[in-house]
């Protein structure tokens, strides 16, 4: 959809909102007739008004993209991949790691499964994303819990 301009031969001007569909045009609302280019554009934008209202596309505001870009950032509370706790997490109960009796020793197995870059980044995954470690806690404190439940298992 456009707004379309005809000029009539006595100088006036028409407003029209046509649509172009398989090579025809089509007239789909027409706002009628001015002279002056101030009435031009007062029709203009009672079409492009009828436009927006009309094509069913929403639209975003702009003009303050800093504030709006904060607003959503402060509307996000967290994030969390389910699928690893659903896949994995069901593999790691079925083999018999779930007698464990540890709140950190089945995801800290599942996230270094998944991200295995290093100890420090799977700690600091559990931080920001699962909200399940505090700051207070270390990765070698996390690390070291994770070496003596893996030995106690293992010596069982």
């Amino acid at each position: 959809m456009f707004v379309r301009y005809l000029k009539n031969k006595n100088g006036s001007t028409y407003v029209q909102v046509i649509s172009k569909n398989s090579g025809r045009y089509r007239v789909l609302q027409s706002f009628g007739s001015a002279i002056s280019n101030d009435e031009i554009k007062t029709l203009t934008e009672k079409a492009n008004r009828w436009i927006r209202s009309t094509s069913g596309v929403l639209e975003f505001d702009f003009e303050d993209e800093e504030a709006l870009f904060q607003k959503l950032l402060n509307n996000i509370t967290s994030h969390k991949l389910a699928g690893i706790d659903l896949v994995l997490g069901k593999i790691f109960d079925e083999i018999g790691f779930d007698q464990i009796e540890d709140v950190l020793f089945k995801d800290l197995v599942l996230y270094r499964l998944v991200y295995p870059k290093s100890k420090l980044k799977t700690a600091e995954y559990l931080y920001r994303y699962a909200q399940k470690v505090t700051r207070k806690m270390t990765s070698i404190a996390i690390w070291t819990s994770f070496m003596i439940l893996k030995r106690s298992w293992f010596n069982k």
